[in-house]
């Protein structure tokens, strides 16, 4: 029997009516669909704009590391940051340095000026206290460490202005030229690179408190596995080389 006769009789009629009814109900959930891909498609080209995203970035290539060094240490006595080439540790003590200041710029800059008066449901406030508060929760920092962490936020600066050049957007508010003065921005610009310096300074005297209290009074110094005992002074030294300066 050809389709059309099919469809001539009262069942295919129902089933044509039914095939009507179900595309108009799967229409809307589907366009829905398409709609929240092109969201998250536009979000994810947008995502290396911002600069929490970055540090996001930063702070899970550094667990990564961490995790690395520390297996290497836990199976061999020997981590792979002691094998390493002077240069390679010092690119390392600096990356931690990025690690532990600039979640605190993210911290500062976005409950001081970003955040709005309050948050639509709970896992947005969630969300948002994950991504700007629980990552600032470390060794002491080596003043060398202070010039990268200047000039990396001073960078970015750039990636933002270009961002907006070729996607046609602010990343973030506060550095809009059309919406806010010049003198203001460069104001906002100013007060970062200075607290970048503030955060860094802090840090370092309170993460060395803690060791003091921790290491000296305490005596928690932990324990070193027997293995690769003549690596041992290596290990140390590039540990955090600011230790000298305490």
């Amino acid at each position: 029997m050809a389709i059309c006769d099919v469809l001539n009789t009262s069942a295919g009629a129902t089933l044509l009516r039914a095939s009507r009814t179900l595309a108009v109900r799967l229409r809307h959930p589907v366009h829905h669909l398409w709609l929240e891909r092109q969201q998250w498609h536009d979000q994810s080209q947008r995502s290396f704009s911002y600069f929490t995203h970055l540090t996001y970035w930063g702070l899970a290539f550094y667990h990564a590391f961490a995790a690395i060094h520390t297996s290497s240490y836990w199976l061999t006595g020997v981590p792979f940051l002691a094998r390493w080439r002077k240069p390679l540790q010092i690119a390392h003590s600096m990356f931690y340095s990025t690690v532990v200041i600039y979640p605190w710029i993210v911290t500062i800059v976005y409950w001081a000026l970003l955040a709005p008066g309050r948050f639509p449901c709970a896992f947005s406030l969630w969300s948002n206290t994950s991504r700007h508060a629980l990552n600032s929760l470390t060794s002491p920092l080596p003043w060398l460490d202070m010039v990268p962490t200047i000039i990396l936020p001073a960078l970015y600066l750039g990636l933002a202005y270009l961002t907006h050049a070729t996607q046609e957007f602010y990343v973030y508010d506060f550095l809009d030229l059309q919406e806010n003065p010049s003198g203001i921005v460069a104001a906002y610009i100013i007060g970062i690179l200075v607290t970048a310096v503030v955060i860094f300074v802090i840090l370092r005297y309170l993460i060395m408190l803690r060791v003091w209290v921790t290491e000296k009074k305490l005596g928690k110094t932990g324990k070193f596995s027997s293995r690769g005992a003549e690596h041992r002074v290596n290990v140390s030294d590039c540990q955090i080389q600011g230790k000298s300066d305490k």
